[in-house]
């Protein structure tokens, strides 16, 4: 087992990364490919609706990295099968209004 999805888990509250939102866990696969390029630290980041808490979790190898990084795209999978259809819709404007530079307007409008 990689020894970073040992520590990402760990953050994420286990194996299934019950504390990690589709969100979370999305941006945190961009940061770790990110950082099989540089080898810089990954940052955890979760976050509910009143605080995040962050971390640093080291690079023990790119190859453990790796392993890490699709152990971590499985469990995404999962969730995003089991998202309920309003997150989904959510997550669906949020990606067709984020071309465009009325971002935060559009956002707390569903009807522009």
């Amino acid at each position: 087992m990689s020894e970073l999805f040992k520590a990402v888990s760990a953050f994420y509250g286990g194996d299934s990364l019950l504390k990690g939102s589709f969100v979370d866990l999305s941006f945190l696969i961009s940061d770790i490919g990110r950082s099989l390029i540089s080898g810089d630290a990954i940052e955890l980041k979760r976050s509910d609706k009143f605080m995040t808490v962050r971390k640093q979790a080291e690079q023990i190898s790119r190859l453990d990295t790796i392993v890490c990084l699709a152990r971590i795209t499985a469990v995404l999978e999962t969730k995003l099968k089991t998202l309920p259809a309003d997150e989904l819709e959510t997550l669906d404007r949020m990606r067709e209004i984020s071309r465009s530079a009325e971002f935060p307007k559009r956002l707390a409008d569903r009807n522009l």
